[in-house]
């Protein structure tokens, strides 16, 4: 794995940047908040980059070909790690729809601002919330205030706002302030945090008690919530975000 790259700007494409290494010259996604930071720099500058490597291939699977996307520093990487493991959101996805600086996105997923995550490119309501029901609680470290003057939303999208609150210490996700005697107080709690969640993201505890009976009559050995609102998305015909 390439963990981070050393350079000189020897341009920019559609995608990122071009590095040149020694006789090589890389070219390096970027999101568009990064490519922002570095298109000031001049060509010849000498940069750093901390970097995660992908395989990108056609649907048919052939032709795979290295990916580098590059971060000027170590947590904005980790916040894409975490952020393309939400459903849904891939490597060139979460390329395109970072187009507000990391930290005042993982801001904006702890208070639950759905209206600025609705300004990201790609970015409705239901995708919103998704990311907020996946990474609230995991990605304070990564923050900033958002002002409000930030938070403007897409013309002819509307978004809804306000706190949702986790079981728990507000510094650790709520599945890990779980602290059961046993097996089934496990279920029992998680299956409690999921209800809390599901119903401050919109839905009734009719609709909560009924996703959570049909994950729970085929699985009873859940670790984390995560898990939970990853089987619900799966046994769904339409996303549960509403």
């Amino acid at each position: 794995m390439i963990a981070r790259i050393y350079g000189t700007i020897d341009g920019f494409s559609h995608r990122g940047i071009y590095l040149r290494v020694g006789g090589l010259v890389y070219e390096v996604c970027l999101t568009a908040a990064e490519r922002r930071a570095l298109e000031h720099y001049p060509i010849g500058e000498e940069i750093s980059l901390h970097t995660l490597c992908f395989m990108e291939g056609g649907v048919s699977g052939g032709n795979h070909s290295p990916l580098l996307v590059g971060f000027q520093n170590p947590q904005h990487r980790e916040f894409f790690e975490l952020l393309i493991r939400v459903e849904g959101i891939g490597v060139g996805s979460a390329l395109k729809m970072l187009t507000a600086p990391i930290p005042q996105v993982a801001q904006a997923i702890e208070e639950n601002n759905l209206t600025f995550l609705c300004t990201l490119k790609h970015v409705g309501e239901r995708t919103a919330r998704k990311i907020v029901a996946s990474l609230m609680g995991k990605v304070k470290i990564y923050a900033q205030p958002v002002t409000e003057s930030m938070e403007v939303p897409r013309e002819g999208e509307t978004a809804k706002i306000g706190p949702v609150k986790l079981t728990g210490d507000s510094e650790t996700p709520a599945a890990n302030s779980i602290n059961p005697t046993s097996p089934e107080q496990l279920q029992e709690q998680l299956r409690s945090q999921t209800t809390e969640i599901l119903e401050q993201l919109g839905y009734s505890n009719s609709e909560v008690k009924k996703m959570l009976n049909q994950v729970f009559e085929k699985r009873s050995d859940f670790t984390r919530v995560e898990e939970i609102l990853a089987e619900i998305y799966r046994k769904q015909e339409k996303p549960i975000i509403k």
